[in-house]
C-alpha cells in the first residue's frame, strides 16, 4: 500500500520513482518494483483499480 501511496502521489500529489521509493523504504529499486506489480496486479484483479482511478482524478 504505501508504495502506492508514494509512486503515484496519493495523499500528496508527489510522485516518486523507483529509486526514491526505494531509499524511503529502505529497500532496494527492484524490491519496490515487485511489489508495485504485485499491488497493481491486485487491484486489477479485485476491480478496485476503477474506483482509484476516480479517487485519483480528483485529487
Amino acid at each position: 500500500r504505501r508504495v502506492i501511496q508514494l509512486r503515484f502521489g496519493l495523499g500528496d500529489g508527489h510522485q516518486r520513482a523507483l529509486d526514491e521509493v526505494a531509499r524511503r523504504l529502505g529497500t532496494s529499486r527492484e524490491t519496490v518494483r515487485q511489489l508495485e506489480r504485485h499491488a497493481l496486479d491486485k487491484l486489477r484483479r479485485t476491480g478496485r483499480a476503477e474506483s482509484l482511478r476516480s479517487y485519483a482524478a480528483n485529487s
